[in-house]
């Protein structure tokens, strides 16, 4: 499962040649921070979590905010909110 599940997933992000703002003054308009985003999104949504919400924030002339929340279940009190950067 390592190779075939994580080291892709990894690898596929990887291959996604998204620049920051800071390196690439069309980050807005190339798409390829969509690209990323649609990599990110394919591998989270085979795991298959229960109570996951996907929430997308996209703020004008800035990168877009997608926020992955694993709402409480059972005994447990809290959320969980998963945050990363899709730029290199």
């Amino acid at each position: 499962m390592w190779n075939d599940w994580y080291v892709k997933g990894l690898s596929d992000f990887i291959k996604c040649p998204n620049l920051s703002p800071m390196f690439d003054d069309k980050f807005l308009e190339n798409g390829l921070i969509w690209d990323c985003v649609k990599i990110v999104d394919d591998y989270v949504n085979q795991l298959n979590i229960k109570g996951m919400t996907r929430h997308e924030f996209k703020p004008e002339g800035k990168s877009p905010m997608i926020i992955y929340i694993v709402e409480a279940q059972g005994e447990s009190k809290q959320n969980v909110m998963l945050y990363g950067h899709l730029d290199k």
